[in-house]
């Protein structure tokens, strides 16, 4: 990621990623999450190293990394905001909704 900044990025793929972050930034902000800013930034990094990561081991089963990555970014945010991130059965929900977009 950081060798990926210093190198030329195309301005489509920069601004696809600015996007990104608002959106993520937007809904923690409803969410009430503090800082919702910083706290897009690592669920973001977050989801590229572990999407990253299973494209390179070869992993082709977008569900089962999703699946992965939900309970890592639900216990990021709840360790920041425990009172005002979902419950166990909102991730079951999250999962199910989720699942079927990837």
């Amino acid at each position: 990621e950081y060798v990926e900044r210093l190198l030329p990025v195309e301005a489509e793929t920069a601004h696809v990623n600015g996007a990104i972050a608002a959106l993520v930034a937007r809904r923690l902000d409803a969410l009430q999450i503090r800082d919702p800013e910083l706290a897009a930034r690592d669920v973001s990094a977050l989801a590229r190293g572990m999407m990253d990561a299973a494209g390179l081991a070869g992993e082709t089963d977008g569900p089962a990394v999703v699946g992965r990555l939900a309970p890592a970014v639900l216990g990021y945010l709840r360790a920041r905001e425990p009172a005002q991130v979902a419950s166990a059965e909102d991730e079951e929900e999250w999962r199910t909704r989720h699942d079927s977009n990837v």
